[in-house]
């Protein structure tokens, strides 16, 4: 397989953790994959804006999004990025946004993409899947799956594929030692 020489020197993803077929909140490990792509997208930024493309706000989605988002969730992602020098307040709530229009997102394209890859017995974690699949589109993660081919490479300041999946592993990995530390502070109480 194509993975087995990017991750020989990884720790392997935590077995068994699915995510849902709907974005809940109620479940953390969605939240948590959620939350780590946005960390890698933007560093959870709200207001951020791509410099080489028309991509904005913690998940990183380009105007051409708009569209999809309008006619599914009745929004435009790119009224959901405040501008420059906006308040705390308007942030905090347009990350609110931000996240309800990814839920959008997961629900319609990526769950639906999940279900149907994981039959294909890849080595990837449901967490690795979602980071790939958003970054290459699902056509491009089917691609990237079945060939290894990375034809966004090193154009408009993305990494390669493999670096972008790496980073999430480490995202969830620091997710879960987080969460580890929390239950050891909880469970000594």
């Amino acid at each position: 397989m194509v993975f087995a020489a990017l991750f020989a020197a990884s720790p392997a993803p935590a077995v068994g953790l699915r995510l849902p077929e709907r974005a809940s909140q109620s479940d953390r490990y969605y939240v948590t994959v959620r939350t780590a792509l946005g960390e890698i997208e933007s560093g959870n930024n709200v207001s951020a804006r791509n410099k080489y493309s028309s991509a904005s706000g913690k998940y990183q989605f380009v105007k051409g999004w708009d569209k999809f988002f309008k006619n599914n969730a009745g929004m435009r992602w790119s009224t959901s990025v405040p501008p420059r020098g906006a308040s705390e307040h308007l942030k905090i709530s347009m990350g609110v946004r931000q996240d309800m229009l990814f839920d959008t997102y997961y629900d319609l394209i990526i769950s639906p993409w999940l279900s149907a890859t994981r039959k294909s017995k890849t080595a990837l974690s449901d967490a690795e899947l979602v980071a790939l699949a958003h970054r290459q589109g699902t056509a491009g993660a089917d691609l990237y799956l079945k060939t290894g081919k990375d034809p966004y490479a090193g154009k408009n300041g993305n990494k390669h594929v493999a670096a972008h999946l790496r980073a999430m592993r480490r995202q969830m990995e620091f997710y879960n030692y987080l969460e580890q530390q929390t239950f050891m502070v909880k469970g000594k109480s």
